[in-house]
C-alpha cells in the first residue's frame, strides 16, 4: 500500500472517531439557542381550569369549579389549593438546562402531565421521564438532581433542574387529609353510644372524667386521654363512595362519638364497620351550635363557624384507622381500671426452737 493512501486511511479513522465523540458529547451539550428558555412558554397560571396526570393504568384529575379546586377522581373532595399553585408555578418557570439529542423518553413509566382551560381545551402538556440523581456524601444516599422532560407532544428530551416529584397520579398527595383539629382542653362532655351501651365524660375539676364512678372504681386516665384527644388532628386515611347508606357502612348497628366543646359547638360523629379488605373504618361527620355565652355577637360567631364546619365535613364519607376509631367506640368496662392487688404479706419467719438444756 502507498504511504499516501495508508496517511488517508488513518486522517479518515481520526476524523470519524473525532466525529462520533464530538456526537456522543453533543447529545448532553447545551444547546446556546435553548438553554436557559421556558419548557412551557406562554403558560398562562389563570388560563388553566383542569389539570390531568397519568401514568400507566392511574389518573388523577383535578377541577377548578364554582367551588374551587377539586380532585374530580376522589368524590370532587376540596384539593389543596397553594399546592396546585406551587405546582403550576413550578411548571411555568421551568427553564431548559440541556438538551438531550437522540434520547427518548419511555412512554412506559412516564407521567404525563396534561394542562386544559375550565372547557378541556388543551393548553399545554409535558412529560416527565427518568429522575437524575447525583450522591449526597452527608447524608449517605443519593440525591434528586433534575428530571428529563419533554413538551407538548414534541420528541425533543430536555434536561430541567428541577424533580417535579409532586407530580403523581395519587389523589390523596393533592388534598389535605386533615378533617378536624379540635384541643382537648377545649372539651366540655363525650358521650358515646352503641351496641355495648352508653358512656359519659365530662369535665370535672380540670380533668375529663368517666360519670358514675361506683365506689371502689376508678377512671384509666390512659383511655380518657386517648378519647380527649380523638378529634385533634383527626385525619382520613381515605374517602369512600359518599352514596353507600347506612346499612352498607355498617353505622345503622354503629357507634356515636358526641364531643361538646366549652363554647357550645357540638361535633357528632358516627362510625360504622371496617371498609372492605381494609382495616380503616367508615366515619360521617355533623357539626352545630349551642352557644352558651350570653354576649349576642359571641353566639353569632360560635354558630356560623359551627356552620362552615359543618359544610367543610358533612358531605364526605370518610375512613379513619382502627386505633383512631378505636378511641370513639370504647365501652364503659374499657375505662375502669382494675384495682391493684395488694403486695403480698413476707411469710412469717421460722425459728428454730432451742434445745432443752441437758441435765446434770
Amino acid at each position: 500500500m502507498k504511504k499516501h493512501k495508508l496517511f488517508g486511511l488513518v486522517l479518515a479513522a481520526v476524523v470519524l472517531g473525532l466525529l462520533a465523540s464530538w456526537t456522543g458529547r453533543s447529545r448532553q451539550l447545551r444547546s446556546p439557542s435553548q438553554l436557559g428558555k421556558p419548557v412551557l412558554p406562554g403558560l398562562t397560571i389563570n388560563a388553566i381550569g383542569r389539570i390531568e396526570i397519568a401514568q400507566q393504568s392511574k389518573t388523577v384529575t383535578l377541577a377548578n369549579t364554582d367551588d374551587g379546586w377539586v380532585v374530580s377522581s376522589l368524590y370532587n373532595y376540596p384539593a389543596d389549593v397553594a399546592k396546585i399553585r406551587e405546582n403550576l408555578l413550578a411548571l411555568r418557570d421551568l427553564k431548559i438546562g440541556a438538551v438531550q439529542r437522540g434520547a427518548r423518553i419511555d412512554s412506559t413509566n412516564a407521567t404525563l402531565v396534561d394542562l386544559q382551560d375550565e372547557r378541556g381545551k388543551p393548553l399545554a402538556s409535558i412529560r416527565l421521564g427518568e429522575v437524575r440523581t447525583k450522591p449526597n456524601a452527608q447524608y449517605g444516599w443519593d440525591m434528586p438532581d433534575g428530571r428529563s422532560v419533554s413538551a407538548n407532544a414534541n420528541d425533543t428530551v430536555f434536561l430541567v433542574k428541577d424533580s417535579l416529584s409532586t407530580f403523581v397520579p395519587d389523589a390523596k398527595t393533592w388534598v389535605n387529609t386533615e378533617v378536624l383539629n379540635v384541643p382537648g382542653a377545649d372539651i366540655a362532655k363525650v358521650a358515646i353510644s352503641g351496641p355495648d351501651g352508653a358512656v359519659t365524660l365530662e369535665r370535672a375539676s380540670g380533668a375529663l372524667t368517666l360519670t358514675g364512678l361506683s365506689a371502689g372504681e376508678s377512671c384509666d386516665a390512659s383511655k380518657v386521654s386517648s378519647v380527649e384527644s380523638a378529634l385533634g388532628n383527626l385525619r382520613f386515611a381515605d374517602l369512600a363512595d359518599p352514596a353507600l347508606t347506612d346499612v352498607q357502612t355498617g353505622m345503622a348497628t354503629g357507634h356515636t362519638f358526641t364531643v361538646s366543646t366549652t363554647d357550645g359547638t357540638i361535633y357528632a360523629a358516627r362510625i360504622g364497620a371496617a371498609a372492605p379488605n381494609r382495616s380503616d373504618r367508615y366515619l360521617r361527620l355533623a357539626v352545630s351550635a349551642q352557644p352558651v355565652s350570653t354576649n349576642a355577637a359571641e353566639r353569632a360567631s360560635v354558630t356560623q363557624q359551627a356552620a362552615e364546619r359543618n359544610q367543610s365535613v358533612s358531605p364526605w364519607l370518610f375512613l379513619i384507622s382502627s386505633w383512631n376509631a378505636d378511641s370513639m367506640t370504647r365501652s364503659r368496662a374499657s375505662f375502669i381500671q382494675a384495682p391493684t392487688p395488694p403486695a403480698p404479706k413476707d411469710p412469717p419467719s421460722e425459728t428454730t426452737p432451742e434445745k432443752p438444756a441437758a441435765e446434770s
